[in-house]
């Protein structure tokens, strides 16, 4: 399904085209995301790094494509905007940014735009 924001979206600059991408993010590329917690133990402020190419990115959708039923997340935008509405007390179960159809998890509106090798921050907690 393609993505249909809810809310008015800027339009794209003449000169410019929109185009589609997916970044992923595990522990092959991030190594902090393949680390094993124990119950209530967190790991913060993990970077996933855009790329540095040039162009900007707007960020209109985040997925967690393996959810777990004992994994908190929060997630914070290059602004330091936190994403979820729990704000910073609070984590939120994985399963929030997943689709059971796997297409586009969760849609953030407003969309997010974000520099050149802008990053987003991510903290996760085992909540059990």
């Amino acid at each position: 399904m393609p993505y249909r924001p809810q809310y008015e979206t800027t339009p794209t600059p003449d000169g410019y085209s929109d185009e589609e991408f997916v970044y992923t993010f595990d522990f092959t590329n991030t190594p902090a995301l393949g680390v094993l917690l124990s119950p209530g133990q967190t790991s913060l402020n993990i970077p996933l790094q855009l790329q540095a190419d040039g162009s900007e990115h707007i960020i209109r959708s985040i997925q967690i494509g393996n959810p777990q039923s004992n994994l908190g997340v929060r997630f914070r935008d290059p602004f330091d905007n936190y994403i979820n509405e729990s704000g910073p007390d609070q984590f939120v179960p994985s399963f929030s940014y997943s689709s059971p159809d796997g297409d586009n998890g969760s849609v953030l509106e407003p969309e997010i735009p974000c520099p050149p090798g802008a990053c987003f921050l991510i903290d996760i907690a085992n909540v059990n």
